[in-house]
């Protein structure tokens, strides 16, 4: 990623927009462990390591309507990243279409994982109706809150 400030101007094919077009067919073949994977690590990770500037154009660009349970987790995790990077959450983000009539405990396969997940949800997810645990949104071991520094000169 680019110093403070600066825009690496490859940042703009990392959007979370991006993304639906590979989440699309795993979602649709019920593959959500990989949509998590995909979601969280590699665009977390480009969240993680961006600036500012960079972040507000990773999650400005609303993703296209492709699955209500993921478009309710994209929502909550722009959310989530936003609040915990000090940032306003998009506008998409908010929108009607991007809430759970009912609950969705994300990835979840084992039936005695359910109540944690949802015990330890951030509200920015709970709120769109999506349970997935807080410790599991980390990024690289540690939450993302402030932009990284600038390289050292």
């Amino acid at each position: 990623m680019s110093a403070a400030g600066e825009i690496d101007p490859a940042i703009r094919q990392y959007r979370m927009a991006d993304y639906v077009e590979l989440l699309a067919p795993a979602a649709a073949e019920g593959d959500d462990i990989w949509c998590l994977r995909l979601i969280l690590n590699e665009f977390g990770h480009f969240f993680c390591h961006a600036n500012t500037a960079e972040r507000e154009i990773l999650v400005g660009a609303e993703p296209e309507p492709f699955d209500r349970r993921w478009d309710a987790f994209l929502a909550g995790y722009a959310e989530f990243l936003c609040a915990t990077a000090g940032l306003q959450a998009p506008p998409w983000a908010l929108d009607s279409g991007r809430y759970l009539d009912e609950g969705w405990v994300a990835g979840c396969s084992f039936p005695d994982e359910r109540q944690w997940r949802i015990d330890t949800t951030p509200p920015q997810f709970a709120a769109h109706g999506v349970h997935y645990p807080a410790e599991h949104l980390l990024v690289d071991g540690v939450a993302v809150v402030n932009p990284p520094p600038p390289p050292a000169s």
